[in-house]
């Protein structure tokens, strides 16, 4: 099989945190612009005709701006235009005022490629007492300019146009602070090793975290801690890290990751330990909830909007089924997982920039032959123990009627934060004052030494077993069951569908694992693949992959015998002879 790849890694380095701190302001701007949309990634624009020299060609090109135009359609253009040398009475500014200390290797100006770019800007940083830390002019062109002014601890930003081309507005889309650096394999900045570990569960029994490694060579020392102009002070956690291989021509997104750990060698040597966003949803914590009957599309948005992320999917037949139960205090990728389980939806990451979540296919996406297997190591295939039983626990949660002690203690003046380790509701304070609280958490003021008191309606959980049985047993076999009993959005209402579609999944009970030559083969993918005698249905579930090394995967899956021919479905005559039943 002949094909060429190569690989390149996007490194994003820009200060995660400035575009939350503090606001633009402005010394003058249109009143159809919203200067607080230069914090976003992309404004989609279109053209329209203005006053300026050369802005409303008779070419069809241009709309006619009347009173459709609405604010917030435009980040930034300057109230007053240019004269005839390019040049303002009063130069429009663009400043910030941050509250915290920021750094960056300076930044990047996306300006709207619907109109002439300015010709010259000046960039300003101070620090927190109002000192100079760096002033440069930067003659602008490109539409995506860098300006490589590299500051540490800055409070505060200003960006001043100084000249643009006769007759035009200042104009501006979007501030990034910081830059993009590219590496690839063929470049001077070379990208010298990448791998990527792709993992999923289908029933999400656990959901795991992709990770990536990223080795680049880079002559500069960008990051070489002894660097003075290195960006090595610059690096963050989650610091996104863009991976692409490119096959025959076509390039791919393979993973978009942020920097976990790293390390520089050698000075030019710098490698990146990389993981997905549920990976860095594991460092947050979610309060936790109480849930009656709610869509898990709602309980979704919540948790994602907890933790400040919107990039995600979710599929209608997750977000429209109903999920009664509570989740507890836990990070926000354990909360996801919760609800993924009883959905009996994966969570999936792969190949794409945030969060998908959906039922997976039991269709055969892909056909592996025997030319894009490698011999050594050979295809192994190894039986795993039956598993003839699944038992779920169901659980359903009543608000008590009568008041119980949530928190009791001996406490000196002051301000306390106190968790809970099960739910309560419609608290009552004695010799304190509660300042928050939600179902797991309570936050108290205390103004003298006394026992402090506070009780509640706790939430009781009463709990029914489902279990999936195999009626007819092979000969020779034994009972062997899987027990759930901490999935506690697992009530009455899905107790069956969970026990069921954990019963299919164990019934795969071939473990495989085999080295290819990949192609569009994704975790959580079924695949039909040649072994000597016979074609076999695999589920993905792990996938190693070499991307600077010709674009090749370590696989591991799970799946069953299935006929030649027979790609279409796989699990049906599974349950043939079962019955699921109610302890």
């Amino acid at each position: 099989m002949s094909r060429r790849t190569s690989t390149r890694a996007v490194i994003n380095l820009f200060d995660t945190t400035a575009k939350q701190d503090g606001a633009y302001v402005v010394n003058d701007i249109l009143s159809f612009c919203d200067i607080q949309r230069l914090d976003e990634n992309e404004i989609e624009t279109v053209k329209f005709g203005t006053l300026e020299d050369g802005g409303f060609l008779l070419d069809g090109s241009c709309q006619i701006m009347d009173e459709t135009v609405q604010v917030e359609d435009f980040g930034y253009w300057s109230a007053m235009m240019s004269d005839e040398h390019g040049s303002f009475n009063t130069n429009p500014k663009i400043e910030r005022q941050f509250y915290e200390n920021h750094s960056a290797a300076g930044l990047t100006l996306n300006f709207d490629k619907q109109y002439p770019l300015p010709k010259q800007v000046r960039v300003t940083y101070k620090n927190s007492v109002g000192e100079l830390l760096g002033s440069e002019v930067f003659n602008v062109d490109r539409y995506s300019y860098f300006c490589n002014l590299k500051v540490d601890e800055f409070r505060y930003m200003s960006l001043e146009f100084l000249q643009t081309e006769s007759y035009q507005y200042a104009r501006l889309n979007g501030i990034d602070y910081g830059r993009k650096l590219e590496y690839s394999q063929d470049a001077e900045k070379n990208l010298s090793k990448a791998t990527l570990l792709e993992e999923l569960n289908i029933t999400s029994s656990e959901v795991s975290v992709n990770t990536s490694s990223v080795t680049v060579i880079d002559p500069d020392e960008t990051f070489n801690i002894d660097n003075p102009q290195g960006y090595y002070t610059l690096l963050q956690q989650r610091q996104k890290i863009d991976l692409y291989e490119t096959i025959n021509g076509v390039e791919y997104q393979m993973a978009t990751h942020y920097i976990k750990t790293w390390e520089t060698t050698s000075g030019v040597i710098s490698t990146f330990a990389c993981q997905d966003i549920l990976g860095v949803m594991d460092g947050t914590s979610f309060k936790g909830g109480v849930y009656d009957a709610m869509p898990a599309g709602e309980i979704i948005n919540e948790i994602m909007t907890s933790f400040g992320w919107m990039d995600y999917y979710v599929d209608s037949e997750i977000a429209e089924m109903t999920l009664s139960g509570i989740i507890k205090p836990c990070s926000h990728r354990a909360a996801l997982q919760q609800v993924l389980f009883a959905c009996c939806g994966v969570i999936d990451t792969s190949r794409i920039t945030g969060i998908n979540m959906y039922r997976a296919s039991h269709t055969t996406q892909t056909i592996i032959l025997a030319d894009r297997k490698f011999m050594s190591p050979a295809h192994s295939i190894k039986q795993m123990d039956l598993i003839t039983d699944v038992e779920v626990t169901a659980h359903k949660y009543i608000k008590g009627s009568e008041l119980k002690d949530a928190y009791k203690a001996a406490l000196d003046p002051g301000i306390y934060e106190v968790s809970l380790k099960s739910p309560f509701a419609d608290y009552t304070a004695i010799n304190c004052t509660i300042l928050e609280s939600d179902y797991f958490r309570l936050k108290l003021q205390v103004t003298a030494a006394a026992e402090v008191k506070v009780q509640g309606h706790p939430y009781e959980d009463s709990a029914t077993i489902y279990r999936k049985s195999m009626e007819d047993l092979p000969a020779g076999s034994f009972r062997n069951s899987k027990q759930v009993t901490d999935a506690t959005l697992v009530s009455a209402s899905n107790a069956v569908q969970v026990a069921e579609h954990l019963y299919e999944y164990y019934q795969y009970r071939l473990s495989h694992e085999m080295k290819i030559i990949c192609e569009d083969e994704k975790v959580g993918n079924f695949a039909a693949v040649k072994t000597k005698q016979n074609m076999v249905a695999v589920v993905l579930g792990s996938m190693s992959l070499d991307l600077t090394g010709g674009f090749l995967a370590s696989c591991k899956g799970i799946g069953y015998a299935l006929k030649i021919g027979d790609y279409d479905y796989a699990g049906n005559e599974l349950k043939a002879g079962d019955e699921i039943g109610v302890m």
